[in-house]
């Protein structure tokens, strides 16, 4: 089965196609593919919280169980909870990336949802949305009523503004102070990224499997360590192509920072990423499709020839 990150724009599109211009012709043959078994469109935790910033609670619904046919109840595990797991995969020279079925599994239930007992009807209900009414019709048409949707269309539907400018703040600096390559990047963020005890077992690896050679020999051999940690690399990387792609810009766009969230993730784990064509060339230019085997597009209309 294969994975296929579709960024959050892609998921408005499909929205707008089929809740505003009447045009299911994506969606039905997404979610054909998605029923056969043949591929899979996993949530994200940054998925959610962009659907709940959503200030139409309509959208949000809609938005959400659109996702809910997609994903067949399959999401990534947080970046925070992949760490431990990368550095044990390269302690025993295994490529984390290689088992993304260790990483997108089932949510089963509640996961990201509620912990009370709901069903569509009765989330309907609270959403003052009558039975048999034209948009009960359209969203029960829309939702796949397992007992792990419901808890998950409960909790995306919910308002909640999305505020990230806090951690935004943390990596700012490189918008002045130029980092020379992308294993600088590594180096002076893995304390912000890692716990103690993490960077630790790091620093022990890299003693361990590099060289003392201050040259290119050893930059790349830090480097190669790097990249077998892939949430954390490919964000650095993405992070250092973007500050000397786009110099003028003086701070980190909040949208930015949540974008390279989420494609840390998705980059190195899903077979299939459609993201913003910024996002596609700064990857390509970092060698992250060819590290990680990654096919990345911009256009969702290019996606059902790599199904």
């Amino acid at each position: 089965m294969k994975y296929v990150f579709l960024d959050q724009f892609v998921w408005i599109n499909l929205r707008n196609s089929l809740c505003e211009k009447g045009d299911s012709r994506l969606f039905d043959y997404l979610r054909s593919k998605a029923d056969g078994g043949e591929c899979c469109f996993p949530l994200f935790l940054e998925h959610v919280q962009e659907t709940q910033a959503t200030p139409s609670q309509k959208t949000r619904i809609q938005l959400a169980l659109i996702m809910l046919q997609l994903c067949r109840e399959y999401a990534i595990r947080h970046f925070s909870r992949l760490k431990d797991f990368e550095i044990d995969a390269m302690y025993m020279n295994r490529n984390s990336w290689e088992s993304p079925e260790q990483v997108i599994r089932p949510y089963y239930g509640n996961m990201f949802g509620r912990q009370k007992e709901e069903t569509f009807d009765s989330l309907m209900q609270e959403y003052g949305i009558a039975k048999g009414s034209e948009n009960y019709q359209v969203l029960s048409s829309l939702v796949h009523t397992t007992s792990s949707a419901v808890p998950l269309l409960s909790l995306m539907s919910q308002y909640q503004e999305n505020n990230k400018e806090s951690d935004v703040s943390t990596i700012e600096w490189y918008r002045t102070e130029k980092p020379k390559s992308v294993v600088h990047v590594c180096q002076d963020t893995m304390g912000v990224y890692f716990s103690k005890s993490q960077c630790s077992r790091i620093n022990e690896y890299i003693n361990e499997h590099c060289s003392c050679d201050r040259g290119d020999k050893g930059f790349r051999e830090k480097e190669a360590v790097f990249q077998k940690l892939p949430t954390f690399y490919t964000n650095c990387a993405l992070l250092y192509k973007d500050v000397n792609m786009y110099p003028e810009n003086t701070a980190m766009d909040k949208n930015d920072f949540i974008d390279m969230l989420y494609l840390s993730e998705a980059i190195p784990y899903c077979d299939i990423v459609v993201t913003e064509k910024k996002w596609v060339s700064l990857a390509k230019q970092a060698k992250l499709d060819k590290l990680y085997n990654t096919i990345l597009l911009s256009k969702v209309d290019d996606l059902p020839r790599w199904l």
